[in-house]
């Protein structure tokens, strides 16, 4: 069983990193047949037992979303990508966290040391072409970045850049204090660091100091936590004011504006099947945007125009229903992926639920095992 869960898994991990194309059908390619040869050998080689509350809910929410896109999206020749589109979000995410469990740490290593190095040398050869072709090289070595903020050759754009070395930072994260391999993985972090913030993306680089910051807190102990909750909450009320006023008078701040009051002005013109049920992934990303043509961004927006409010519903309970699970562990990734979705984040992007997926796995294989690394808060209490 575990020669054959390796292999399995082997060939997410080998074909996630392959970010080569638009958010057109040909980027999901190597994804979506790495995730199909990885169910394949799943369906035919399955001997141990399955974690029941994790197929229970991959299962039911999987099939509660689909249905909020059969009833709202009038589109039947959209529906296949639709559901592909899920389908591989949540087949994605069970496959790693029942399969990852039934290897040993050493192997857990290598596969999220080799799948984030091709990465690495994915995001390098983006870069690489981003430098090369932009208007003004010499400009860009001598310090304007902002040069870099182009269309990406790889991605839909550079967000996209940053949303994606963001998932494997997490991951590399996560999974450092259970690693001999310390210094390579630290090696890897600031690499990926390095990309997500020539990405220019401002969600993505707040987003990595926010999961820097969160790891702190975890960290501390009770009383201290008791202090710095004290301390956040008063600098939050003092500068609430200013956070108001700078998003205003940011151009992409107050593009986020626009689309919560396209929202509450679109509120009363839309039927109440799509207003519950949604529009369908390709209509229902541009259905509450402040301007036509425009994807509306917002992770929230987002969702409400691809599966309704019920889908949004059962969208973040589905997440609280895996932090449950895994006793608060797959917040790692929730969080940081929430933070951005305030300002950019598509909410069936596959590396959502891939970091999701390799940080349940792991908790199980250690919950399995009753593996309790002292110095490791985030498994302390298993």
């Amino acid at each position: 069983m575990k020669s054959y869960a390796f292999l399995s898994v082997f060939f997410i991990f080998l074909t996630n990193p392959i970010q080569i194309g638009q958010y057109g059908v040909e980027r999901y390619i190597p994804i979506l047949l790495g995730t199909n040869v990885a169910f394949f050998i799943f369906i035919i080689n399955k001997n141990g037992k399955a974690d029941t509350k994790l197929i229970t809910g991959c299962y039911l929410f999987f099939a509660l979303i689909i249905g909020c896109l059969a009833i709202g999206s009038s589109k039947s020749n959209e529906f296949f990508y639709d559901f592909t589109k899920i389908y591989l979000c949540f087949l994605l995410f069970y496959l790693l966290a029942e399969q990852i469990r039934y290897l040993s740490f050493e192997k857990i290593s290598k596969l999220i040391s080799t799948s984030a190095t091709l990465a690495i040398l994915v995001l390098s050869v983006e870069l690489l072409i981003r430098i090369l072709t932009t208007s003004n090289v010499i400009s860009v070595l001598l310090g304007n970045f902002y040069e870099l903020k182009v269309n990406s050759p790889f991605f839909s754009d550079t967000n996209a850049v940053g949303l994606f070395a963001l998932s494997y930072f997490i991951v590399i994260y996560f999974y450092k204090d259970l690693t001999k391999d310390k210094i390579k993985y630290n090696i890897m972090l600031s690499l990926l660091f390095i990309f997500i913030l020539t990405s220019l993306s401002r969600a993505a680089i707040i987003t990595a100091i926010f999961l820097v910051l969160y790891k702190f807190y975890l960290k501390c102990n009770s009383k201290l936590k008791l202090i710095l909750n004290f301390f956040l909450f008063l600098c939050f009320f003092v500068s609430l004011h200013i956070l108001v006023k700078f998003v205003g008078d940011d151009g992409s701040g107050a593009t986020k504006l626009l689309i919560i009051e396209s929202v509450i002005n679109k509120y009363d013109q839309i039927n109440l099947i799509n207003l519950l049920f949604g529009f369908g992934i390709t209509d229902g990303s541009y259905i509450y945007s402040y301007q036509e043509g425009e994807y509306s961004h917002l992770l929230i927006t987002m969702l409400l125009g691809h599966v309704g409010v019920i889908g949004l519903f059962l969208y973040f309970i589905f997440f609280i229903y895996i932090a449950l699970i895994s006793k608060g562990r797959t917040l790692f990734a929730s969080l940081p992926f929430f933070v951005v979705g305030l300002s950019y984040l598509h909410p069936f992007l596959e590396s959502i639920f891939f970091s999701h997926g390799v940080i349940m796995g792991v908790y199980l294989k250690l919950k399995n095992e009753k593996f309790i690394p002292v110095d490791n808060y985030l498994i302390s209490k298993l």
